[in-house]
């Protein structure tokens, strides 16, 4: 058995899932798929998540955790990054190898590749990190990414 899903980690699985029940029928609601998920630390992408869900949901259904579970296995078995891998990626953008990197190219990046982010959001991930050179600590800003900003939303 993958041991991200042992015993000891379904029962937490569920409870994290039943809180995201909010009519008592022990079901979700589809849009809440994704959050549940993030809640668990999964980050899964947009992407992702719509792929597991499907074509034939739509936001006024629920799923059960009988349903769930299985999205969720899918969603997992993918290769998700770890703080070691976000921070390595970063290191890309350190010219000269003091583990920072420039505000302007991580808005940048943010707002331009990948699952782009609107400016707001931007500067909600940014907001507090820039020192007076503007440069951010490689380290500090994975570590908000990952854990504080994903905190705040649950």
């Amino acid at each position: 058995m993958n041991p991200k899903f042992s015993d000891a980690n379904m029962q937490e699985y569920k409870d994290t899932f039943m809180m995201w029940d909010r009519k008592g029928d022990s079901k979700i609601a589809v849009p809440h798929i994704g959050h549940v998920m993030r809640s668990l630390l999964w980050n899964p992408t947009e992407k992702a998540i719509k792929k597991v869900i499907g074509p034939d949901r739509d936001e006024y259904d629920r799923v059960d955790w009988e349903t769930f579970l299985p999205m969720m296995k899918d969603v997992t078995a993918g290769k998700f990054g770890n703080e070691n891998d976000f921070v390595e990626g970063l290191k890309v953008f350190d010219k000269d190898n003091s583990s920072t990197v420039n505000c302007g190219e991580i808005r940048h990046v943010l707002s331009t590749l990948g699952e782009r982010l609107e400016e707001a959001e931007v500067d909600v991930i940014i907001k507090g990190m820039e020192d007076k050179k503007g440069m951010i600590q490689i380290d500090a800003f994975v570590k908000k990414i990952m854990y504080d900003l994903l905190a705040e939303c649950y």
